[in-house]
């Protein structure tokens, strides 16, 4: 998946509330966006990682989420806008992402190519974007479940990029990225 550089993407027009949020939330750079389904979290998602590669404070814009918002969301939104983006589902898949890529992983996929992610990051200088969706995915560091080794794996590949969303319509208990 992914769009050839010569394909033009669409202008994502944002309400009224998602400007205003969005607004507030490009002025730091962490931040948690909370709101409940259906209220464009993925719309808000790809107009920070736009803007932040627009003003060239990011090289890669990093989505991870479960993988139905991957597939049934991220994926097909990315695609019908024409923003660039890749769908990582093989190590070898990261030699097809260039700067100025959303990249796409499952959380599972994630904790799959941990040996991966430290080399395109090291790539950006850390100066990239972590959309984390479905971030009440995440649980205790000490968990020894899976939910736990897949949270643990986020954090070792993600912890030292510059920018970080979180997002989720669900409420974090422990809100791990910090």
């Amino acid at each position: 998946t992914g769009l050839s550089e010569d394909f033009q993407a669409t202008e994502i027009r944002l309400n009224t509330m998602q400007l205003h949020d969005v607004n507030l939330a490009l002025q730091k750079p962490y931040t948690y966006l909370h709101w409940s389904q259906g209220a464009g979290k993925t719309v808000a998602g790809t107009a920070m990682g736009m803007y932040r590669l627009a003003k060239e404070q990011t090289q890669y814009v990093f989505v991870v989420s479960s993988a139905i918002s991957i597939e049934t969301t991220w994926a097909p939104f990315l695609k019908l806008y024409g923003v660039r983006h890749r769908v990582i589902q093989h190590p070898r898949d990261f030699r097809r992402v260039y700067p100025g890529d959303f990249i796409l992983l499952t959380l599972g996929r994630v904790n799959n190519h941990q040996k991966q992610m430290p080399r395109i990051v090291k790539i950006g200088c850390q100066k990239q974007l972590l959309i984390y969706d479905e971030a009440h995915n995440s649980s205790n560091l000490e968990s020894s479940d899976a939910e736990g080794r897949l949270t643990k794996a986020v954090l070792s590949c993600f912890t030292r990029l510059k920018y970080k969303v979180l997002m989720s319509g669900t409420a974090i208990s422990n809100n791990v990225v910090e």
